[in-house]
């Protein structure tokens, strides 16, 4: 058998390698256990059994002392790359997400035996109470999850620009290991909660302005909000409105799979947003912006923060709502020295469609 070829990529678990003609192998990494890989394997045939748009998934094999599978080679760029280098805009990067993720939720998974987002998320959080996590927090957590509506479409569990390839045959997704059984607000929420509260702009990519990262995260998230009610026949606003609980119980979730500096801001983050609650005001908050006969919804976390300005004025009779932190310096608790611009984000909203 041949050996493994240029290295192509890697993520937490695995990485990826030139493997013959038309083909790749992802091998389980040395400190990881085998049963990781045959599992992705096996969710990822599973999922394109189903109908998701995957990549199609080989053989399983052991080579040079590692254990992989093979699987189809797609050359591409994932939107992440281009978006990094100028070639696509943040709002694009946002609108492809939508649009995949909606496709993805029409397929439906109550036919398979992919876990469940509760199955997956209930061990989950009891691995983080094992690991020190704050009681406070998995406690809220674990109240919000139990009151979510389960659902039974595909989702993909972590989507993000890192897991879209364009192709000349059309995307695809990749990353498949934490696919689940669920409510499409699970993909929905992974979105929001990577880009608002677990990257800052040194993690996202190392020399890329505060500035400039708020406006990849500006357009991103907004046009993702946007597109997605829009395909769902629903308004911006209440979508935004839907995910809140969920991207409560999502950032919970990711306390697990960050670096201990991801790991502390996450945690002060939620218990800012716990303290919030308490007071009675919220860590995620609607902005509204609106000027003429038009207006605009997002999501935005405050983390600390607090709004302004709460006449609720805008010319031609909407309403506006500044996210400013505490003494108009927009500095966020848990992370010394990062300061955050004022950010009215703006939004079209879309009518829902008539059936």
């Amino acid at each position: 058998m041949q050996g493994l070829g240029k290295k192509l990529g890697e993520g937490a678990t695995a990485e990826v390698y030139e493997f013959g003609e038309g083909t790749v192998i992802k091998v389980v990494k040395p400190t990881i256990s085998a049963s990781i890989i045959d599992y992705e394997a096996w969710v990822t045939r599973t999922v394109s059994e189903a109908g998701a748009l995957t990549p199609i998934v080989g053989e399983l094999v052991d080579i040079e002392g590692r254990h992989g599978f093979v699987m189809e080679r797609v050359d591409s760029r994932p939107p992440v790359d281009l978006l990094l280098a100028g070639e696509m805009a943040p709002e694009a990067c946002g609108r492809i997400l939508a649009e995949l993720s909606c496709g993805l939720h029409g397929v439906s998974a109550s036919a398979t035996s992919v876990r469940t987002f509760h199955d997956f998320a209930g061990p989950m959080l009891d691995g983080l109470e094992e690991r020190g996590c704050p009681g406070p927090l998995l406690a809220e957590g674990r109240r919000i999850l139990s009151s979510l509506d389960a659902g039974d479409a595909m989702v993909h569990g972590d989507m993000n620009p890192n897991n879209v390839l364009m192709t000349a045959d059309g995307l695809r997704f990749i990353g498949w290991i934490s696919a689940m059984r669920g409510n499409p607000m699970v993909d929905l929420a992974r979105i929001a909660v990577a880009f608002s509260v677990v990257l800052i702009s040194e993690w996202f990519h190392p020399g890329l302005t505060t500035e400039a990262f708020w406006d990849v995260r500006r357009g991103l998230l907004s046009a993702n909000l946007e597109t997605y009610a829009a395909l769902a026949g629903t308004w911006p606003e209440v979508l935004a409105a839907d995910l809140v609980p969920w991207m409560t119980v999502m950032a919970t979730l990711a306390v697990a799979e960050g670096t201990p500096d991801q790991q502390a801001w996450i945690v002060s983050y939620l218990q800012q947003r716990i303290a919030d609650a308490w007071r009675g005001g919220p860590s995620f908050v609607l902005v509204w912006r609106c000027g003429g006969r038009g207006r605009g919804v997002a999501l935005c976390d405050l983390h600390g923060g607090n709004t302004k300005g709460g006449g609720q004025r805008c010319s031609g009779g909407g309403r506006r709502g500044e996210v400013r932190g505490d003494g108009g310096g927009d500095s966020l608790s848990g992370l010394a020295g990062v300061a955050w611009p004022r950010l009215p984000i703006t939004m079209r909203s879309h009518r829902p469609a008539v059936s």
